[in-house]
């Protein structure tokens, strides 16, 4: 088992503490991916043909259950093997945003009694904007040391799909809400995930359709 430390927004935050998510994407890449049986350099990464890739049931001769990306090399007449480095069992300690003040002691007390102790904000804990009680500033989720995380989640599966291929059932367990456009005959969970995914990766995101890992997960004790 492994541990992972992994980004959620605010929204995602609270929706894994609702137990309304239970599910996340993201986008194939070197930093989350093993090519065969190691990680490859970005000019090895960048010779891989996405555009020609598919997806293989597994397992594969290394042993790895998949499913899993089949990738061609470009000018090369090779095929790779795409694993994601999260697999089944692994856990996620979550970053996100955070403000924290640490203890303060008097210079006559002991160490251990603390004349003020520590105490950590979470910034998806504020949804409609109220202030909390405290000077510190927030921090950015990527500052985050595990020590304060609050949330872990072990993953039950992984496996590689296009973004647009996502259902309504896995679109709410991404935390979507489902949407209704008058223009639009057919409301769903789905165009809800296509807005979230809009807001976090910017216009055309949604429509370059890349390759993730979908990841699926449950809440634990850390």
């Amino acid at each position: 088992m492994k541990y992972h430390p992994s980004i959620f927004g605010a929204s995602s935050i609270r929706g894994i503490l609702a137990d309304a998510k239970t599910m996340t994407r993201r986008i194939v890449k070197r930093s989350n991916s093993i090519v065969d049986v190691r990680r490859r350099s970005e000019s090895d990464w960048c010779s891989l043909d996405f555009s020609a890739a598919f997806i293989d049931p597994g397992p594969s001769l290394t042993g790895n259950p998949g499913p899993y990306l089949k990738v061609p090399r470009r000018e090369l007449e090779t095929v790779h093997r795409v694993y994601s480095v999260y697999q089944p069992g692994d856990r996620l300690w979550v970053r996100e945003m955070f403000a924290h003040q640490p203890a303060e002691y008097e210079w006559n007390v002991s160490t251990s009694i603390p004349r003020i102790p520590a105490e950590t904000w979470y910034r998806a804990d504020f949804a409609n904007g109220e202030s909390y009680n405290a000077t510190m500033p927030w921090r950015p989720s990527i500052h985050m040391p595990r020590s304060l995380s609050r949330i872990t989640l072990e993953i039950e599966s992984v496996r590689p799909e296009r973004l647009r291929d996502i259902t309504e059932a896995d679109a709410k367990a991404e935390g979507a809400e489902w949407v209704k456009e008058d223009h639009i005959p057919l409301h769903s969970y789905q165009r809800g995930f296509e807005s979230i995914w809009t807001s976090l990766y910017g216009h055309g995101s949604w429509e370059a359709n890349p390759w993730v890992w979908v990841i699926k997960f449950k809440r634990v004790e850390s």
